[in-house]
């Protein structure tokens, strides 16, 4: 049975623990906080037998724990409200967290002023579609906050405030098509969708000038339009924003479009100047720049950041890391030991990788641990294994609409095959598996171009 003060304890640091044994607690909240102290140690949790260990009711023992965690939330966020829903939104593990604390401040928002209580929902709701996977999306809390914001928009306004909403709803909707693979067939009709909905850039807030261009970006990005996602962040530079956040993160993504078109280390230059600095830590969802940053340094070998990377993050998560880690980072961490032939801990990360995508609910997600997968088998030896890891993977793409005809996802695996046979039979790849070739050697396939370079080695 779930109990969020357990669940909070169980997957905080050892940093954040120790801050939280200093709270001042007595009486019988006292006795309910050292039980579950331990308690969260051991894991599990039984409601029957805790509530007969301690010797209490269920109704005091629920408003007793509620108590607790409110404290535990004041103690590691003593600024609470947005803060508060970043830190819980962080921690994939603490996403109950989050939904349970973001209804309670949306209830919140109806006492503020109309000023605030619009500030508060934008902010929210760029929190919610910048922080939140799309694993984990309840859209009913967005729409919620989204009605609320329109509620309190006025004439001055309103045409801004529902342009705004519009293209939320939009980058939502985008998100949901790359989840599942099926952004290209929607593409022309978000496009022109969006350039119907094109802002007056001479008369408009920069806030929406920014939001039209940050959905464009994304939409482009879904189906790899990698000159158009550069040209975009390029052009949306030349605005003049006074959001420092907005600039760092639109130079954040020009540095990942760099990557995008091939031009690596330049991208690596640009991603260091910002992350070397402390700016970085204004930029929304620094973690999903911070994995781009990660792919480049694979691409130009710098191997000792991405290590540093992983230590800083073991570090972070402590005992909960294998709860706490998302399976993006998870992909990332597999690349890096297989391009530093560690394949034992590569092989352990893939199958964590499996584990955080259960039922291969995020496609991309799935056919990048299926790659990885084959890779290690390959090059920890066992070629045969890995011929048929190929050929399996080759029909689970074939059920899926995507063959050599139609797709690059069936690629990997050809070139796997074609490189077994160049080393058992010296039989040289073909001008369609070159072709294939020249494909890992562009942009964001790139790290999986120097993975085939190992394998063809090998």
């Amino acid at each position: 049975m779930q109990n969020l003060l357990t669940d909070f304890l169980q997957y905080t640091s050892d940093e954040q623990k120790r801050k939280l044994l200093s709270l001042p607690i007595r009486g019988k909240e006292k006795i309910v906080w050292s039980y579950l102290l331990t308690r969260s140690k051991k894991g599990g949790f039984s409601k029957e037998t805790t509530l007969s260990d301690i010797n209490i009711s269920s109704t005091h023992f629920d408003k007793i724990c509620s108590a607790i965690l409110t404290r535990c939330y004041v103690c590691l966020v003593p600024n609470g409200g947005i803060d508060l829903l970043t830190f819980l939104a962080n921690s994939r593990v603490l996403i109950p967290h989050f939904y349970k604390e973001a209804s309670r401040q949306l209830k919140l928002a109806d006492q503020l002023s109309q000023t605030d209580a619009q500030s508060f929902l934008k902010k929210f709701i760029s929190l919610y579609i910048d922080s939140i996977p799309v694993m984990f999306r309840k859209n009913e809390i967005y729409e919620k906050a989204s009605r609320k914001y329109l509620q309190l928009s006025d004439s001055t306004t309103k045409i801004e405030d529902n342009l705004y909403i519009t293209y939320t709803k939009i980058w939502l909707e985008i998100n949901v098509h790359f989840a599942a693979g099926t952004i290209r067939k929607k593409e022309a009709t978000l496009s022109k969708k969006m350039n119907q909905l094109k802002p007056d850039f001479s008369k408009s807030p920069v806030e929406i000038i920014y939001q039209w261009y940050w959905t464009m970006i994304y939409l482009k990005q879904s189906i790899e339009d990698n000159l158009e996602v550069a040209q975009l962040a390029e052009a949306a530079l030349k605005v003049n924003y006074q959001n420092t956040a907005i600039k760092l993160r639109l130079q954040m993504k020009y540095a990942e479009s760099l990557y995008f078109i091939s031009r690596f280390e330049e991208s690596f230059k640009a991603f260091y100047s910002i992350l070397s600095s402390n700016n970085w830590i204004e930029i929304p969802n620094i973690s999903y720049f911070t994995t781009r940053y990660l792919q480049v340094c694979l691409i130009t070998e710098n191997f000792s950041i991405v290590k540093t990377e992983l230590e800083r993050v073991k570090k972070d998560m402590g005992i909960s890391f294998t709860e706490q880690i998302i399976t993006r980072d998870v992909i990332t961490f597999v690349k890096y030991f297989i391009l530093t032939s560690e394949y034992e801990a590569a092989y352990t990360f893939i199958r964590l990788g499996y584990l955080k995508n259960p039922k291969a609910k995020y496609l991309q997600y799935e056919i990048e641990l299926r790659n990885l997968e084959t890779a290690y088998y390959y090059l920890s030896g066992n070629i045969s294994q890995a011929l048929n890891s190929c050929e399996r993977n080759l029909r689970y793409l074939r059920t899926k609409g995507f063959g050599v005809k139609t797709s690059p996802y069936p690629y990997f695996f050809v070139l796997v095959k074609a490189f077994a046979e160049k080393r058992l039979f010296q039989k040289q790849l073909s001008n369609n598996e070159m072709r294939m070739m020249s494909v890992f050697q562009r942009g964001t396939n790139a790290v999986y171009g120097k993975i085939l370079h190992k394998i063809s080695a090998y």
